[in-house]
């Protein structure tokens, strides 16, 4: 068996704006059909996989050495500072909108609050990593 490393190219994008995923939101509903548990499943599956972030170099592209001697791949840097960039634009925005913390015992995501505060769960999953490749970056 063949263990393929995943590359940033492969990362979920996050979407622009908290309308967009309010909008992703009520088409999840619309499509549940009353539904607790499928619509559980649609928001996990639609939301989760941001909170994975894949910083490794896509081979195929250029790779830099810096000063200090070390690799760098300057199309994944780009990647990684707009991406980060938009998930400190959306905690922003929710932060603003003073979302409370994602409660798991409540078991779903009954209204567009709690939607909303699994996102936030997800996008400070996300923006960790991308906060230490900038650090990296601008180090550099």
């Amino acid at each position: 068996m063949k263990f393929q490393i995943k590359n940033y190219t492969e990362n979920v994008m996050v979407l622009d704006t908290i309308a967009d995923y309010q909008k992703l939101y009520a088409e999840l509903v619309a499509n549940s059909n009353e539904n607790k548990l499928g619509l559980f499943h649609a928001v996990h599956n639609a939301i989760h996989p941001i909170t994975s972030t894949y910083l490794n170099w896509d081979n195929s592209e250029l790779i830099l050495t810096d000063k200090n001697g070390r690799s760098y791949q300057p199309e994944m840097d780009k990647w990684a500072m707009s991406e980060f960039a938009k998930v400190k634009s959306l905690l922003a925005e929710l932060r603003e909108m003073n979302v409370p913390r994602f409660d798991t015992a409540k078991g779903g995501y009954k209204t567009e609050t709690d939607f909303l505060s699994y996102l936030e769960m997800c996008l400070v999953l996300r923006y960790r990593p991308l906060l230490a490749h900038s650090w990296r970056v601008e180090y550099r």
